[in-house]
């Protein structure tokens, strides 16, 4: 199958952001590498998710019978993902806390991976013709040699609690953009019995 294979790359990040997840249980009793670790799997996901709204979502989708409210679901699983990285960037690394989050996180991104490998991947990569996954493969590799650069020439490479809060809160911003009242009202009330992860995981341990 071509490199530039677009299933190829997407399922290679899958299987690189599950690595990075067991990296950060070897690396529990090791508090100089679980940071590090933490710095490049919050990286990862955050990357591997603006890729997949920019690039992949619409197509995947686009034969689907039940195309609009999947792509709805993977959005609401996404906002998840985004907002426990955004949560655990404000802890210490390897507080209890911390960890609480994270593991909310993977439970949120296994659910993710498992749900586009067991049916949109491998339809997509059934039915549509070899160069259309190339040219999206061809897209996706500029779009995280782009998101690269950027992380690049930011003044903090490890990226700050602040820059990720501010970031997490552009993204919820997005995520309204073009959505009716009702549509809105809809999503909070959805989400309003979790009260955002943090408030949950703080309502399940004593500091």
């Amino acid at each position: 199958m071509p490199m530039a294979d677009i299933v190829t790359l997407v399922m290679a990040d899958h299987a690189r952001i599950r690595r990075l997840f067991a990296e950060l249980e070897t690396a529990r009793d090791s508090p100089s590498r679980l940071p590090i670790v933490w710095t490049e799997l919050a990286g990862c996901l955050e990357a591997h998710l603006d890729a997949s709204e920019e690039i992949t979502y619409l197509p995947l989708f686009a034969d689907s019978t039940t195309g609009d409210e999947d792509r709805r679901q993977l959005a609401d699983q996404d906002a998840d993902i985004r907002e426990a990285v955004a949560e655990a960037r404000l802890q210490p690394a390897g507080s209890r806390l911390w960890w609480l989050v994270v593991s909310a996180a993977q439970t949120a991104v296994d659910r993710r991976i498992d749900a586009i490998e067991s049916v949109p991947l491998r339809r997509f990569r059934q039915q549509a013709p070899e160069h259309a996954r190339e040219a999206l493969g061809r897209q996706w590799i500029r779009f995280m040699a782009a998101l690269d650069g950027d992380h690049r020439t930011r003044p903090d490479p490890n990226g700050s609690r602040e820059l990720g809060l501010l970031r997490h809160r552009w993204r919820h911003r997005r995520r309204w953009i073009g959505k009716s009242p009702t549509q809105r009202d809809e999503w909070r009330h959805r989400h309003a019995e979790s009260g955002v992860i943090r408030r949950r995981a703080e309502g399940r341990i004593s500091l």
